[in-house]
């Protein structure tokens, strides 16, 4: 989580703010959303978190955002 996301905040310089950018690795909870965002991240990926918290997931990320 942490190294994904401090790869995203310097792509994310390099690239500027025209460039979409898609947040991966790690992401469980809204609080990772979160740093994704704030790293930014345009988007997220919620491959692995969907898979082991099932389809309820993107549900309960988005009430907690």
């Amino acid at each position: 989580m942490k190294k994904s996301t401090d790869v995203l905040r310097k792509v994310r310089e390099c690239v500027g703010s025209a460039y979409p950018l898609i947040g991966v690795g790690g992401i469980f909870t809204a609080e990772d959303v979160r740093s994704k965002m704030i790293a930014g991240a345009d988007l997220v990926q919620v491959y692995t978190s969907f898979v082991y918290e099932g389809p309820l997931l993107p549900r309960r990320l988005a009430r907690a955002l």
